[in-house]
């Protein structure tokens, strides 16, 4: 007979009228629904650790799992700088939960440089040494630099690679390999890899005051098959394992990671194939057979569904996933889903995330960039829009200045324009974080009795996407 798991509860649900949640990570409590910033990079870092103020007490952060501690090993950003406003990365994580996780695209799309550059952790030196190894025709000394995790998706996009350094390749890559980039998950490397690496993420996880972990799982399609479907419960069957053996091997607090799914949005559309009830299969089947904190649900194509005014169904979706994460009294958070998100917590998920470029994931590096994007999307509250800087000067221009929150900008510094870089950390990505306040908001306007709070705040969108939703 199934049974629930003997483990602290990570949901409640507040009293003494129940129309709100929080949810644990740790020992931290955080009132839902929340905004959870992810970060990329160094450039994200400095903007978090600067706007750090900006992040109430308890607020979780998402990182790149495997290049986290080495980013935070940096001077600049572990003791922090008073002259630069950051606050150091080690009274942060202090306050700030951490959530550890791996961009899930970076094991199904070829993404080249942008997958190398993350396996081995931004090391600029370490990716010359990778280039070097490569234009010598030693390939398997170059994919020999990264964590054997890595290898099988690598090796599948090498051609791609070679390509992009117009270097032949000394066909030590078999060419069956070189396409369907998630096939890479069948590979048997991954079965002798996947433990170790996720292992490795656990430990360094543990090393932050309060912390949990997402783990890289396959994707889940409509045309997935069973053994991708096994995939999908071995990876996060491992997490859970991993969790556990390091909880048990330490005397530090325990940690538990959340039950991840990655599908796409179709998944809910009739047809042949995998649908909803596999999905929900899934969730029932993962919840009652590990030790978990939470589950994470990451949705590709949230515009695409849009389009086809499918928002609303999602969220259905979604609420069918709630019911059975809150039943094992587990929360439920959307990883880039920006208002997506937002609008999901009326069907009362506990959080949404999103990149602080906006961008729905890591994007192949070296790809054209007219100059307008380099300088990022600002997202405007109230609006409910993104606008690229021609735009968004023309709308500062004809109102004045832009609504914001306490704490940012509400015009744009002159020295600004110049410079995409100066751009992004003071302007663009900082504007990300009134997410944060939005949740707020939702949260307040749910206490008063209102249950669909976010469906009424979208309403005023002036994207026809989201517009759309209602």
């Amino acid at each position: 007979m199934e049974q629930k798991q003997e483990q602290k509860q990570f949901l409640v649900f507040d009293q003494p009228a129940g129309r709100t949640t929080s949810y644990l990570i740790g020992d931290v409590v955080i009132p839902a629904p929340s905004f959870i910033p992810e970060i990329k990079g160094d450039e994200d870092i400095e903007v978090i650790l600067k706007n750090s103020k900006l992040l109430p007490i308890g607020n979780p952060l998402m990182v790149p799992a495997f290049r986290w501690t080495k980013l935070i090993e940096n001077p600049l950003f572990r003791d922090g700088d008073v002259f630069r406003g950051l606050q150091p990365a080690l009274s942060f994580v202090k306050e700030h939960p951490i959530i550890f996780y791996d961009p899930p695209e970076l094991f199904r799309y070829t993404l080249t440089k942008t997958l190398i550059s993350y396996a081995l952790k931004g090391d600029r030196g370490a990716a010359r040494r990778f280039n070097n190894y490569l234009k010598k025709g030693n390939q398997q000394s170059a994919i020999g630099m990264v964590d054997p995790f890595f290898q099988p998706f690598i090796e599948r996009q090498m051609p791609s690679i070679l390509d992009e350094m117009d270097v032949k390749s000394d066909n030590s890559i078999d060419d069956e390999k070189s396409s369907h980039l998630e096939e890479a998950w069948l590979d048997s490397k991954i079965n002798d890899a996947y433990f170790s690496y996720i292992f490795g993420i656990v430990t360094e996880a543990q090393k932050m005051p309060n912390a949990t972990v997402i783990p890289p799982v396959p994707p889940l399609l409509k045309s997935s098959s069973r053994t991708f479907l096994s995939r999908i419960k071995m990876a996060n069957r491992a997490a859970s394992l991993a969790c556990k053996m390091a909880s048990d091997a330490t005397e530090s607090k325990e940690i538990f990671p959340y039950y991840h799914l990655y599908v796409d949005w179709n998944i809910i559309e009739p047809g042949q194939g995998n649908d909803v009830a596999t999905v929900l299969q899934l969730v029932k089947d993962g919840v009652t057979s590990g030790r978990y904190g939470g589950v994470a649900v990451t949705i590709k194509g949230y515009e695409d569904a849009a389009k086809k005014r499918k928002i609303t169904q999602l969220a259905m979706f979604m609420n069918d996933i709630v019911n059975i994460a809150h039943e094992y009294k587990l929360p439920v958070i959307t990883p880039r889903s920006k208002w997506y998100g937002l609008y999901f917590t009326d069907y009362t998920t506990q959080g949404f995330s999103c990149l602080l470029s906006g961008t729905e994931r890591y994007l192949r590096r070296g790809a054209p960039k007219n100059p307008e994007v380099k300088f990022g999307k600002t997202p405007i509250i109230e609006k409910c829009i993104e606008m690229y800087l021609e735009d968004l000067k023309a709308f500062i221009k004809q109102n004045g200045e832009c609504p914001t929150i306490e704490g940012l900008p509400r015009r744009i510094p002159p020295e600004l324009l110049t410079k995409d870089k100066d751009f992004r950390i003071n302007w663009s990505k900082p504007m990300r974080l009134i997410h944060i306040e939005e949740a707020r908001r939702m949260r307040e306007t749910k206490l008063k009795g209102i249950w669909n709070p976010a469906k009424l705040y979208l309403e005023r969108s002036e994207d026809p996407l989201l517009k759309s939703i209602t």
